[in-house]
């Protein structure tokens, strides 16, 4: 995969967003745009909040931390939201199928 200068995958696999504490201008569309997985986002939700938990985050770059938190709880929730979107069409089509199946018992 390959990310632009705003992301970069870290050590642990995830998504790390780069000079956050300078601009807080990352955005889901980004994530979506690079091609950011949702394992991936997980598990940086997931290392970054080992690190809150710790008290491993430095006061300096908390508000950077939550706000990379915020974007990717975001993107995550909206990744939910197309697959619901998308189970969901393919269920309504399944539906007419069943009532022609159900007619015929």
């Amino acid at each position: 995969m390959q990310l632009n200068a705003t992301f970069v995958l870290n050590e642990i696999g995830g998504v790390r967003i780069m000079g956050s504490e300078k601009s807080l201008g990352a955005s889901v569309e980004a994530l979506f745009a690079d091609g950011v997985t949702f394992a991936q986002a997980m598990q940086r939700l997931e290392f970054l909040g080992g690190e809150l938990d710790r008290g491993s985050i430095e006061l300096e770059a908390l508000e950077a931390t939550i706000h990379e938190m915020d974007v990717l709880l975001r993107f995550c929730a909206q990744k939910i939201g197309v697959v619901r979107t998308s189970v969901d069409d393919v269920i309504s089509g399944w539906k007419p199928l069943l009532s022609t199946l159900n007619e015929q018992d």
